[in-house]
C-alpha cells in the first residue's frame, strides 16, 4: 500500500519465488534489509546509506554520461518501459487519471 495523503510506516516487502525481502522504514533509503529464503533463518544485511535517497540512480546516470553511453546496463530502456507500462496498467485498473495524460480515444 502507498499513499501521498496518509501517514504510513514506510516499509516495503518484496516477494520472489524462493522467499522475500523486508525493507524497514524508510524503504526508499534503507540502511538495512532482511532476506527470508525458504526455511533458512532470516539474514539481516546492513550497509551505510549513500546520500539522502536516489543516490544510486544518480551515480549510474553520471557514470553512463561520462562514458558516453546512452543506456544503462543496470536498468536498460526496455526495463524502464516495462516498469512504466506496468505502473500505467495499475493506475488504469485503480481508476487513476493524470491531468497530463492524453485522452485515449
Amino acid at each position: 500500500m502507498t499513499s501521498l495523503r496518509n501517514a504510513l510506516p514506510g516499509q516495503a516487502r518484496v516477494f520472489g519465488t524462493t522467499g522475500w525481502i523486508d525493507v524497514p522504514p524508510r524503504f526508499h533509503h534503507p540502511s538495512t534489509i532482511v532476506l527470508h529464503r525458504g526455511d533458512a533463518e532470516p539474514e539481516t544485511v546492513t550497509r551505510p546509506p549513500i546520500g539522502a535517497g536516489y543516490a544510486h540512480e544518480l551515480i549510474e546516470v553520471t557514470e553512463c554520461v561520462r562514458a558516453g553511453r546512452t543506456e544503462s546496463s543496470v536498468m536498460p530502456l526496455a526495463d524502464t518501459l516495462a516498469v512504466q507500462a506496468l505502473l500505467g496498467e495499475a493506475a488504469e485498473q485503480l481508476g487513476v487519471r493524470h491531468a497530463e495524460a492524453p485522452e485515449l480515444g
